[in-house]
């Protein structure tokens, strides 16, 4: 069975969530494995990063909001 396992650039994602105008995710800290959204963030209270879904989760919700228009 054939895959590709992908390799997550955490730098990349770091200086795109810096460089957003609104401010989904309000903190970060990949090393210590924190989290913690904006309040307009609705749904499950999250605050850790349980794995890298997590992380491209924040990076998908950063876009989405800041680049298509979605509102938090």
């Amino acid at each position: 069975m054939w895959y590709h396992k992908y390799v997550i650039n955490y730098e990349l994602i770091k200086k795109y969530l810096d460089n957003q105008k609104i401010k989904v995710v309000e903190f970060y800290d990949f090393d210590k494995r924190k989290v913690k959204y904006s309040e307009k963030v609705k749904g499950w209270k999250i605050d850790k990063f349980r794995g890298d879904e997590e992380i491209v989760r924040a990076f998908v919700l950063a876009k989405l909001v800041n680049e298509l228009g979605y509102k938090p």
